[in-house]
């Protein structure tokens, strides 16, 4: 049953239910005005009925960088549950990178969000930026697919400029 009242805030930890009767587990680290929450995916899974210690959850490394996400959503739909909070401190903006591409899959002028402004690149992705996440809203269910596959699916778009449509 859906939760109508919901609030999350920034240090929220959630419990994400996965397929296999495992949970991986995230954390709301940022609000961003334009693109909402930040969510951080830590490398650390349990099994369905378990759950981890909140400060063993906030001090695991990251499974990828942090990327948007309907926080709210999730927990509102019952998808994900919010387990406890933690303050979140020294954060660091991580920046984004975007393009707009061609229904071939080319990608066209490639940019940065730095969280205050864009700065255009140019039709190359510069080297020093193919490790950023591409700037995108992942539906809740997205997540749970990246989690479990491991595959950033950008990916093939930041390597080569060119969109892997799946088929």
């Amino acid at each position: 049953m859906a939760n109508k009242n919901v609030r999350v805030k920034v240090g929220d930890i959630f419990k994400i239910p996965l397929s296999g009767e495992k949970s991986a587990y995230g954390q709301y680290v940022h609000f961003d005005s334009q693109y909402g929450g930040l969510l951080q995916v830590f490398d650390i899974f349990t099994d369905k009925d378990k759950q981890p210690d909140i400060e063993k959850i906030a001090d695991s490394k990251p499974l990828f960088p942090a990327v948007f996400t309907g926080l709210k959503a999730a927990v509102k739909l019952d998808l994900w549950e919010i387990i406890g909070n933690k303050p979140v401190t020294n954060f660091i903006y991580p920046g984004f990178i975007s393009t707009l591409y061609e229904a071939t899959g080319e990608a066209g002028i490639w940019f940065f969000w730095d969280g205050e402004k864009t700065l255009k690149l140019g039709k190359e992705l510069p080297d020093k930026y193919k490790s950023k996440e591409f700037l995108a809203v992942y539906a809740p269910d997205l997540i749970v697919k990246r989690i479990e596959t491991r595959k950033n699916f950008y990916e093939s778009l930041i390597k080569t400029n060119r969109l892997e449509i799946p088929k």
